[in-house]
């Protein structure tokens, strides 16, 4: 009898673990390939460049495609509605034709290939930075997806991976991150179906992986210097001589990318823990779909957590009274970098929990993807 009762409880244990009890969220991460690829930071400013990486591991080719977009700053407070931040908001489109088993290598400052070949053109991508709405920037995000060869819906195909390495050509040093892959989950799981919602990317769990509602990043905090003697812009040359600082860059996941588009507002809220559990809250941020911010002195440094390890955790909530009335939540993906010492490191940071997002853009006429 007990034999037969030890059967069954080892019998319900296996089922538990190939059921929903240790059921993998299906979330957009550096480690598989997908359909959609996010780069959240791509940097021009100055000495820099972005080399951004590019591969289809699949026999087929495929059409990808492509947006750079950047979003100014809203500040700790915005009163304006969705429709009065569309001047703060840049974005522009292009498209990638990649053959099969094809890496590509191109600089964004240029939009050339490293080295032009028999199947690569030397200009890839327009330049980085310069918008249709004559904004010029210096920093923001690559997204880019696979679409039909006739350019009329999304499809499945998720063979594409990538990386972004930021070099810094004045002081001879750089980082690479891994493109976030977001995989097509359905209807089909057939590699080169489309998936049936023209200009739109529903990353849901159901059409592709959904998003984090939660980021995290280690820090180590900035040391020793006053408040008024921090730089309030704050460059590569300064921090090397300030010591140490810490940007984080965020991607979202919802974004409308259409010539008539409405910017998605969202609430940051942010929470800083020391190594010895200590919690340091009050920080946040109104964002548009794409945001950058050094971490704040008054809550990020060593001498407000007193440790030289920490963590923080960002949050969106929809706080109209302080995002205005636009305000929602929202799914994003982004990176940390880090000056300590002059030395400079970066990374993707990590998400948590499970939220949804949507990507709207144009579907262009058809005549204009033909090969």
């Amino acid at each position: 009898m007990k034999r037969k009762t030890l059967g069954i409880a080892v019998a319900v244990a296996v089922g538990m673990l190939g059921t929903s009890a240790f059921a993998m969220t299906p979330m957009g991460n550096v480690s598989n390939k997908g359909s959609l690829l996010i780069y959240p930071r791509i940097d021009v400013e100055d000495a820099n460049d972005t080399l951004i990486t590019l591969t289809n591991d699949s026999t087929g080719a495929v059409h990808l495609k492509c947006y750079y977009a950047s979003s100014d700053d809203l500040g700790i407070s915005y009163s304006g509605s969705a429709s009065s931040a569309k001047s703060k908001k840049h974005f522009l489109d292009f498209t990638i034709d990649l053959t099969h088993n094809q890496p590509i290598a191109f600089w964004a400052k240029s939009g050339w290939a490293v080295q032009p070949s028999g199947k690569l053109p030397l200009q890839v991508a327009p330049p980085f930075g310069i918008f249709p709405d004559g904004a010029k920037r210096t920093a923001g995000e690559l997204k880019c997806w696979a679409i039909t060869d006739d350019g009329s819906t999304e499809l499945h195909y998720n063979h594409l991976f990538g990386t972004a390495s930021i070099m810094n050509f004045r002081f001879g040093q750089a980082s690479e991150y891994t493109a976030v892959a977001f995989q097509a989950l359905g209807p089909s799981t057939l590699t080169g179906t489309p998936l049936g919602s023209p200009g739109e990317l529903n990353l849901d769990q159901v059409e592709y992986d959904g998003g984090p509602n939660i980021l995290l990043g280690n820090f180590q905090p900035v040391y020793a210097q006053e408040p008024e003697n921090l730089p309030a812009v704050a460059d590569t040359e300064s921090l090397v001589r300030f010591g140490a600082s810490t940007r984080v860059t965020l991607a979202s996941l919802n974004q409308d990318l259409r010539q008539d588009y409405t910017p998605t507002i969202t609430k940051l809220t942010w929470t800083f823990w020391n190594q010895d559990e200590m919690a340091r809250t009050g920080t946040h941020w109104c964002a548009n779909s794409w945001f950058e911010s050094w971490l704040p002195y008054f809550q990020a440094s060593y001498a407000s957590l007193g440790t030289a390890a920490a963590y923080f955790r960002i949050e969106t909530t929809a706080d109209t009274s302080v995002c205005g009335p636009s305000a929602v939540t929202s799914s994003y993906v982004g990176n940390i970098e880090q000056w300590n010492g002059g030395m400079y490191r970066a990374t993707n940071l990590t998400g948590r929990g499970q939220a949804k997002g949507v990507i709207k853009y144009d579907v262009s006429p058809p005549d204009s993807y033909k090969k």
